[in-house]
């Protein structure tokens, strides 16, 4: 069942459904979003790389996905791509 999450620094409210991010809410730059050991989750430009405890900008930008998610149990493996061509992301021109 979707919960929903809030981010403290923006006051925003994101709905999410389990560690699945909502791409509607993703900057148009963003191909990948992962979430980390203390729940917050991020939008990123190139994949990055997982750490001890979080996932790191290896390139690109990076930037909050205004959510922390507190049921981000598998968080190594919470790291996804986005989920179409990235030609087809709004907001991009065809790589």
């Amino acid at each position: 069942m979707p919960w929903l999450a809030r981010c403290g620094q923006w006051g925003r409210v994101m709905r999410l459904t389990g560690s699945n991010p909502d791409w509607t809410q993703a900057p148009p730059w963003a191909l990948w979003w992962t979430c980390d050991q203390d729940g917050e989750a991020f939008w990123y430009e190139c994949r990055p790389r997982l750490g001890a405890k979080m996932w790191f900008r290896v390139g690109g930008r990076a930037r909050l996905a205004d959510a922390v998610n507190p049921h981000c149990v598998n968080w190594r493996k919470a790291v996804q791509r986005y989920p179409q061509k990235i030609s087809d992301r709004p907001g991009r021109r065809g790589e």
